[in-house]
């Protein structure tokens, strides 16, 4: 083993470099968790609570920074790559395989995604592959120690982000199909795993249970009308996803892998192969019914192990030039897209595709908080208004308590904001503000001010990246009111 811990040491070192000279700012799903750990609570209204406790700890001993929020999920990748690592030296008992999966690892892009952005997918896939080591040392030995740590671990999974349930197929599989555990085991692992779902649940009951319909309006369940061609569009963009996702240019190996293992009788087919086939039929119906496809990284949690079961159908073949040149192709791909990245306009990818169109969400935060702290009045009642979650959640990590931010917006879906910002509005009945919006007219705010002095168009851009366009309203007098919202 000493061969691949080398491997994964180097690229811990490599990942921590990258994390610390990555130009790009936070992405709004980042600096909303972190805008979570100012005021925590038991669970929010899309996630549980694990992620904004974790910034919280960070910013606590390190202070605000784009590094001290990544820094966990620098952490967390490497702890689970170095987890799968050791779960396939187990499984397989062959040190070569386990070096040579760990290398597929590397090849596989939810390990860049989570080791660069700090959301409840890095959680959820570390707790994720966690609690399959743990089982399969429950598989091969029951013993009540390994289902008192799988219950620890799931629960923290769960606190971490809901998708863990998924693990729960394997585990009544193998409790009560194909009988291999102690039932008073498992009654053991319901229940630690319900106590640690009790302060989520506690939450939600004190919330009307808004996390819940939110969830259910995700999965389009309420959709009443059908779009035939929608749905079907929605399926391939989702697929499509998923393909990329299986390890860039060599997924195709992996439909091998998944064959061979599905014909064997054993612990990969139970708690890795059928549970992704499941997560893949379900995210599938939901594209269906959905007005887009459901989200790729939806499924990065069941991903975390197939690069063994890529490995496994790599295996099958025997044309090894060609796996070369593709895995080449493919590390290749990543470079340029790392590039991009970096250099923005100036990158070799940004003339073959639009690279600004990816970045340009997650730059020009700074300069933006800066044009708001020179242009608010501090001597007045003057508040910053934000008709977007996404430009809220920057501009409370960017502007760091220098204005006061009121988020509002009637007509898109009901966020944590909401839940926050409600009560407080009349606070802020007569004051001035500035608006902060994408978009160049004041629809969202229609009839909550007296009226609007000016309006300014903010655009920050740099030889490497054009930022994006944020258009500043000057209005006087407010009197924004609360607004029920049904579309959660």
């Amino acid at each position: 083993m000493k061969k691949a811990l080398y491997i994964w040491f180097g690229m811990t070192v490599v990942s921590f470099l990258i994390l610390i000279t990555f130009p790009l700012e936070l992405h709004f799903d980042e600096a909303q968790y972190w805008s979570w750990s100012k005021v925590l609570q038991w669970s929010y209204y899309s996630k549980p609570p694990m992620i904004a406790f974790l910034n919280y700890v960070s910013s606590y001993f390190i202070g605000p920074s784009e590094v001290s929020v990544r820094l966990w999920s620098w952490f967390f990748a490497n702890a689970t790559a170095l987890v799968f690592l050791f779960w396939v030296k187990q499984v397989t008992k062959d040190e070569k395989k386990a070096l040579k999966s760990l290398a597929i690892y590397y090849l596989f892009p939810h390990y860049w995604y989570t080791m660069l952005f700090f959301t409840t997918d890095v959680l959820l896939l570390f707790f994720y592959m966690l609690s399959l080591f743990i089982l399969y040392k429950i598989h091969e030995k029951d013993r009540l120690r390994d289902w008192i740590l799988l219950g620890i671990v799931f629960s923290l999974g769960m606190l971490s982000k809901y998708a863990i349930l998924v693990l729960l197929v394997p585990i009544l599989y193998m409790t009560f199909v194909r009988p291999k555990f102690s039932f008073l085991h498992f009654l053991i692992f319901v229940c630690i795993a319900a106590i640690g779902c009790f302060p989520i649940i506690a939450w939600a009951s004190t919330h009307d249970y808004v996390s819940f319909r939110h969830l259910f309006f995700l999965s389009g369940a309420n959709h009443t009308s059908l779009d035939i061609v929608r749905g079907f569009r929605n399926i391939f963009e989702f697929l499509g996803g998923q393909l990329i996702l299986l390890g860039g240019l060599v997924f195709f190996y992996i439909f091998s892998g998944v064959n061979k293992e599905v014909r064997k009788s054993g612990f990969i087919r139970t708690a890795v192969v059928i549970p992704y086939l499941l997560t893949i039929l379900v995210f599938i119906l939901i594209s269906f019914n959905r007005h887009r496809a459901a989200n790729i990284n939806w499924t990065l949690f069941v991903l975390c192990p197939m690069p063994y079961i890529l490995y496994e159908g790599l295996a099958q073949f025997r044309r090894k030039r060609f796996f070369l040149m593709t895995s080449i192709m493919t590390i290749m791909l990543y470079l340029f897209l790392f590039d991009g990245m970096y250099q923005g306009e100036q990158s070799f990818i940004a003339k073959v595709v639009p690279i600004k169109n990816v970045t340009k969400r997650l730059i020009g935060w700074k300069q933006l908080s800066n044009k708001l702290d020179h242009e608010v009045d501090h001597s007045k009642n003057t508040v910053v208004i934000c008709t977007h979650y996404g430009i809220a959640s920057e501009l409370m990590f960017y502007g760091q308590g220098k204005y006061e931010i009121l988020y509002f917006n009637q007509f898109s879906r009901m966020n944590q904001y909401d839940l926050w910002m409600s009560p407080v509005y009349d606070k802020y009945k007569g004051w001035d503000a500035i608006v902060v919006t994408d978009r160049p007219d004041l629809v969202d705010l229609e009839g909550n001010y007296e009226r609007c002095d000016n309006m300014e168009l903010f655009k920050w851009s740099n030889q490497k990246y054009e930022g994006q366009q944020f258009y500043l309203h000057r209005i006087n007098g407010i009197h924004i009111t609360d607004v029920e919202k049904h579309n959660f």
